[in-house]
């Protein structure tokens, strides 16, 4: 039977375009923040963000924004009104929404807000090393590498409102194709996937711990 939890939690999928990878000195350059109501969207916050700082080329080379368009955007500061009314009482889901959630927290800082760890959070990618663990091959378990071995439509990988979108419908198709990995309670499926990941951050570890030139190389 297919969890309840999947239509009837109030989800938020959450994704963003940024920078570079450091949330420290990296800045947001689009979010996508789309409330999901009974399996359908609610609401929305999707923007193109004023980093503030020069992108990289090699970052506009992955997402195609350019400094041109990201200067006629709005402030991330500007943009946190409307992300907290429609964040407020949600699930968050993304798909290794642990940085997403760390560039948000960032910015959050940066804008003078007072920010958490925590929350609740589902991850599409911490089902997917578990379901598709013998899938071989570099980047397999990449958004567009997966929403494609799971008959996904991906319109536009790297657009932070496509991947949102595209994420929202892989996380369906897990849950209903795989659902008797999955607990009828959804605090249940949170506390697995938790300890689910936690194995898997040290399974990394032990392998890295294995492998040293290959990580340095990395």
């Amino acid at each position: 039977m297919i969890p309840a939890w999947l239509t009837s939690t109030r989800w938020l999928l959450l994704d963003v375009e940024t920078t570079g990878l450091d949330p420290k000195t990296d800045r947001v350059l689009q979010l996508a923040a789309i409330q999901i109501d009974d399996g359908a969207i609610a609401d929305s916050l999707v923007s193109l963000v004023n980093p503030g700082i020069d992108i990289p080329p090699a970052s506009t080379a992955i997402h195609g924004i350019t400094n041109e368009q990201a200067q006629a955007a709005p402030s991330f500061s500007e943009l946190v009104p409307r992300l907290y009314e429609v964040s407020a009482g949600r699930t968050v889901l993304g798909y290794n929404v642990g940085f997403d959630l760390e560039m948000v927290r960032a910015e959050l800082e940066r804008a003078g807000m007072r920010t958490k760890r925590g929350g609740q959070h589902a991850d599409p990618l911490v089902w997917i090393k578990e379901i598709d663990r013998w899938e071989k091959g570099p980047g397999r378990h990449r958004l567009e590498t997966t929403c494609a071995r799971w008959g996904v439509n991906l319109p536009k990988a790297h657009d932070a409102q496509s991947d949102a979108l595209a994420t929202w419908d892989l996380w369906r198709a897990i849950v209903e194709r795989e659902h008797r990995r999955f607990p009828e309670d959804l605090q249940d499926m949170l506390r697995q996937q938790e300890r689910m990941k936690r194995e898997q951050d040290a399974d990394f570890e032990a392998w890295k711990a294995r492998n040293p030139k290959k990580e340095s190389a990395a």
